[in-house]
């Protein structure tokens, strides 16, 4: 499957009934998840976001055949799954955004995607990147998502016990939420994350992203393709 082919996924009126074969509906519901999952990411609201791709609830929820090959066809299935998560790779960086696999756990891929001049936006601030530093991460926006990458692979294979929280700074959340829920103090307000600052700055932060992700995901159901979404940037500031 080619780059440009995963990306021409939409969600048009048709959904999974057009597609004709297990790579059409995987890719198909790829689309589905990574926008909803990655909405203010693909517009340029946010740097990072970590999401989980269920291939046999797509192929299950297509029913017939496809809904048999999750028992008979395992092997398919995986190679059909690659083959559309390398291709959306590919594709991603054209638009500034990379994909990468973290893991995978009970017949979940977990995944990570970000925007490189985002990331070295949260680097340019000299507390968090003093803060990233002293945890043990580069201060370049690739050795940061590599080390953020290792460290969420060894989580998922058990490798780690602890859950790496400084990611918290790459999927958009304010530094002092990130430490406030490192050392455990007392949350102010929870929404997208939890809040230990100003929850009315929080709240206002909140409502920006939930705009952004549904205008996202409103323009693709409406049938406008990844690929298009993806060409899309983010002007709106809060």
């Amino acid at each position: 499957m080619s780059g440009q082919s995963a990306m021409d996924a939409s969600c048009g009126s048709d959904g999974l009934s057009a597609c004709n074969s297990v790579e059409d509906v995987l890719n198909n519901g790829f689309a589905v998840t990574f926008v909803r999952s990655s909405a203010t990411v693909i517009a340029g609201a946010k740097p990072a976001a970590v999401f989980s791709f269920c291939p046999k609830g797509v192929l299950g929820a297509a029913g017939g055949y496809f809904r048999r090959a999750v028992g008979y066809h395992e092997g398919l299935v995986r190679a059909k799954l690659r083959s559309v998560l390398r291709a959306y790779a590919r594709e991603l960086p054209r638009h500034g955004i990379r994909l990468e696999v973290v893991g995978a756990r009970a017949g979940r891929v977990q995944l990570l995607v970000w925007r490189g001049e985002l990331v070295s936006r949260v680097l340019a601030d000299p507390d968090r990147s003093d803060f990233l530093q002293r945890l043990g991460h580069g201060l370049d926006a690739g050795e940061l998502m590599r080390s953020l990458r290792r460290r969420l692979c060894e989580y998922h294979l058990g490798l780690r016990s602890e859950f790496p929280h400084e990611i918290g700074l790459v999927l958009g959340y304010p530094l002092e939420d990130v430490i406030g829920f490192m050392s455990g103090k007392e949350e102010t307000c929870r929404g997208l994350w939890r809040v230990y600052g100003d929850p009315a700055r929080a709240r206002r932060r909140f409502e920006f992203l939930r705009r952004i992700e549904s205008r996202c995901r409103n323009n693709f159901a409406s049938g406008i393709s990844t690929w298009q979404i993806g060409r899309a940037s983010c002007r709106e500031r809060v």
